[in-house]
Order: structure tokens, then sequence, then C-alpha cells
């Protein structure tokens, strides 16, 4: 059965790879210079409001400290000048927030949401809403309601590892608060995963999909329509991705659209290559390429050492954040008349 097929409407995304092996050290160490940050307040004309810090509740009492881009007008950039109209968003599509595509990105574990801020930035100026937290025992996310002890990633045990699911939890319901207002559409939702943290995001998916598509009429779950994994390693705690990999979502030519990032010369690239490597066993090359059925790509960055944190952090990298977005985007925006923004608000 098509994964896609699950949701109201039937959904089959499909991304095409432009150009990608020609990515090269020497390609990204010429991209284009630093995005200016976000606003941090609406600016004097009231135009357009830039990230803010929000502290939400997890079910377990954990306050969980994020930053939320809301989407910005794209700003046409050098290398943009070049890019084909069909493949821009235009400012109306920026402002319509039923078409708006939201993403969590995770920072790697024992990191935090600081490494993530160049490229949330990006995307947000790219017309998307992203949150990224600062998953438990991280950054800010040290606290829990009615405790005065501060909770540390170096303390945990597979108990508070496995709690993190929650945290992206949390970060897609505050997401679907932002869809009902109107300001984007959640089933479009889009993870990006870096480092150690993949795992976790690999299990969250799966979790995503296994909910039944609609309780008492309002759509609940399968609303992950891309997964992203920046130098993913193979074990975190009790999760690990060759096994989660296994499930019906990530499996067949019918599969979630994966991309995966690395640097070719890193540590972990040999791990990498193999989470890409198995995950390309699950999904055999369909015969007729025509059909569009392609869901994995993978994107090792030649001659690079870099770690998943610097890929993730480095402005110098937005040629591929870019094709991140465009890749995601582009079909997406083709295919909007089969992902309706839907009201999730509890009926009364």
């Amino acid at each position: 059965m098509n994964h896609f097929s699950r949701s109201a409407s039937a959904f089959q995304l499909t991304i095409l790879l432009t150009c990608f092996f020609s990515f090269t050290t020497g390609i990204t160490n010429t991209a284009c210079g630093q995005t200016a940050p976000a606003k941090s307040t609406v600016d004097a004309d009231d135009e357009q409001a830039g990230p803010e810090e929000v502290t939400l509740e997890t079910k377990d009492k954990v306050q969980l400290v994020c930053t939320y881009f809301p989407p910005s007008t794209p700003s046409e950039t050098a290398d943009e000048k070049e890019t084909p109209d069909s493949e821009k968003t235009t400012a109306e599509e920026s402002a319509d927030g039923k078409k708006v595509i939201p993403y969590i990105v995770l920072h790697d574990w024992e990191s935090s949401r600081e490494n993530t801020e160049a490229l949330a930035t990006f995307l947000s100026s790219q017309g998307n809403a992203v949150i990224i937290p600062d998953l438990r025992g991280h950054g800010a996310s040290t606290q829990v309601v009615g405790y005065d002890k501060a909770i540390d990633v170096q303390d945990f045990k597979s108990a508070e590892i496995n709690a993190v699911l929650e945290d992206i939890e949390t970060c897609k319901r505050f997401l679907v608060k932002k869809n009902n207002a109107g300001e984007l559409n959640v089933d479009m939702l889009a993870v990006i995963a870096i480092g150690k943290t993949a795992p976790l995001a690999t299990a969250w998916v799966v979790k995503d999909w296994s909910f039944a598509p609609y309780r008492k009429g309002i759509k609940q779950g399968q609303d992950v329509k891309t997964l992203i994994m920046i130098s993913p390693e193979k074990k975190l705690g009790a999760f690990a991705i060759n096994r989660v990999i296994s499930a019906p979502i990530f499996s067949g030519p019918t599969a979630l659209p994966t991309i995966v990032a690395w640097g070719a010369q890193s540590e972990t690239s040999k791990e990498t290559q193999s989470i890409y490597n198995r995950l390309e066993k699950k999904r055999p090359e369909v015969k007729d390429k025509s059909a569009g059925t392609k869901t994995l790509y993978q994107a090792p960055l030649r001659n690079s050492s870099l770690t998943g944190v610097e890929i993730g952090s480095d402005p110098k990298f937005k040629k591929l954040w870019g094709y991140f977005h465009k890749t995601v985007s582009g079909k997406i925006n083709d295919n909007l008349d089969k992902l309706p923004w839907q009201d999730r608000s509890e009926k009364k």
C-alpha cells in the first residue's frame, strides 16, 4: 500500500535530483554569504515577525525551550537570480499560510539549537516555518515543573533518551496550533535530524505514521512528508536506525522520501554510507523511472571532513540547504491540490 494514500488525499512526493553530485568543497566554499538574521520583533512597518523564543511544556512537564521562525518573504540572492522562475517561491505564496511548509530541525546529541539557527534562518527566508528545540537536558531545556534539580543529558539512561520522542511530539503539537491559525500546513511536515538524533527522528516518523489518519473526523498523524538526515549515526540508547528502517514507511518503492547528506571524508562517513546502503536495499529501483517513484537521495559532500553539526550550522553550506528546500518544496507546490489545509481543532 502506498503510505501517502492513507491520508485524506493521495500524495506521491517525488524529488528531482538536479546536479547534486557536483557538490564539492570548492563549490560549497563559494556559496553566497550568510543570510541576514531574521528580525527578533515585528518591524516598524509591521510587515513580518522575526524568530521568537517559546517555552513548551511536554506531557511529562519538561520545559522545552525552542525558537520558532515564521516564514519570511524570500529575498533574491545572486545565486537565486539564476534560478528558473518555476522553482522560486513567490511573495504571494509565502503570504498564504495554508501553503507554508513547516520544518522541525533537531540538533545533534550533546549539542543545542544554537547550532541549527543558521539553517533555520535560511529555511525561514525561503518561506518555510521552522521550529528548533533544545532537546531535554540540552541547552536551555533543563527544567521540569515541580523539580528544582536541573536535568543534564550526561545523566541520561535509556528511559530518559526514550522520552525525547515526546519533545519532538511537543514541537508538532505547537505546529498544529500554528496550522489551526492558518499560518502553515502541518500535513507538509519535513523533519531534519543531525548526527545521533537521526535514530530518534526515524523512530518518531514511524510513530507519526502509525496513527490512523483520522480520529473523530480530525486528522491526527501521517503528516511527515520528508525526512532529511545530516551525517546520521546508527544508534542512540535503545534506538537503532537499522531496526527502525525496516518499518513499512521506510521500505518499498512508495517509502517516505529521504535525503541523506554527509561529509564524505568525515569520521562518521562509513557509518552514514552504511545507513544509506541499508535504506537503498529497502527501496529497489523501479524499472519505469518516468513514473517518478524514486524516494531516496544521497548528498555526500566530496572532500569534506566536516561533522553534521558543522554542515548544519555553517552558512557556506547554503547551496546544500537550498537543495533541501527546493527538493521538498518543488514537488509539494506541484501537489498542493492533494494536500489541502485542514483545521485540526477539536470539535466542540
